[in-house]
């Protein structure tokens, strides 16, 4: 059972199960009628009612909303946050051996050890009208 403390801790809840389902593009009836649950409940939650365990999960799968979302929020100002999101999913497709070589390049480059063409070709890359096109041959 949540107590008040954690309660008061989660306040980005609401905005984005709201912002799930209109990204979605369900209405809050089409929403509660998904989670047999009233509409003016869903309103309640989009306004800061805290949902039980069982129907935050439920409403994470049919929202698709990242668990991750849910108990550590990215900052609202992340300039990069939907690039972290796209990458996330992404990620959630590759393979053990496609993970271990992500995981590789990324220990690399963020320890400032890139490794040779990663960065020959990071630096070849050049805005076009169309998008980013990399150079490298």
């Amino acid at each position: 059972m949540l107590n008040h403390d954690s309660v008061t801790s989660y306040p980005h809840i609401a905005p984005l199960i709201r912002a799930a389902r209109e990204h979605s593009g369900l209405t809050q009836e089409q929403l509660a009628e998904r989670l047999n649950i009233s509409k003016r409940y869903v309103g309640r939650l989009e306004t800061g009612s805290i949902p039980s365990v069982d129907l935050l999960f439920t409403l994470v799968t049919a929202l698709g909303i990242p668990g991750d979302d849910i108990f550590y929020p990215a900052p609202l100002s992340d300039p990069y946050r939907a690039k972290r999101e796209q990458a996330s999913r992404l990620l959630l497709r590759c393979s053990e051996p496609q993970l271990n070589v992500v995981l590789s390049v990324l220990t690399a480059m963020l320890e400032n050890e890139v490794p040779q063409g990663i960065a020959e070709a990071a630096a070849n890359t050049r805005k076009t009208a169309g998008g980013e096109r990399s150079i490298a041959t």
